[in-house]
């Protein structure tokens, strides 16, 4: 599973919104793995949001607080509007 220090440095616009959610690992890198850990969730349910480009709307709440629990100055802090394009419902 690919490692990223910088969420800027993911693949596509989903990728990167989700890797700004997350709070970095114990080493500093911010991963799906990680995420899903979080979450908590399977990986491969957040590999399936990566492949198809959209998130489930009961899920997205979750990512907003997740987003939240990096209290590092200056961390991102993801909104409703941030998925937007990206939710549908399930």
């Amino acid at each position: 599973m690919p490692k990223y220090s910088l969420p800027d440095d993911a693949p596509n616009d989903l990728h990167r919104l989700l890797l700004k959610c997350v709070p970095p690992n114990e080493h500093g890198n911010k991963t799906i793995a990680h995420l899903a850990e979080i979450f908590p969730l399977r990986r491969w349910s957040v590999n399936k949001w990566l492949r198809d480009g959209k998130i489930p709307s009961n899920r997205v709440k979750r990512l907003i607080e997740i987003s939240h629990l990096d209290e590092t100055p200056g961390a991102f802090r993801a909104s409703l509007d941030d998925f937007h394009r990206f939710v549908y419902n399930d």
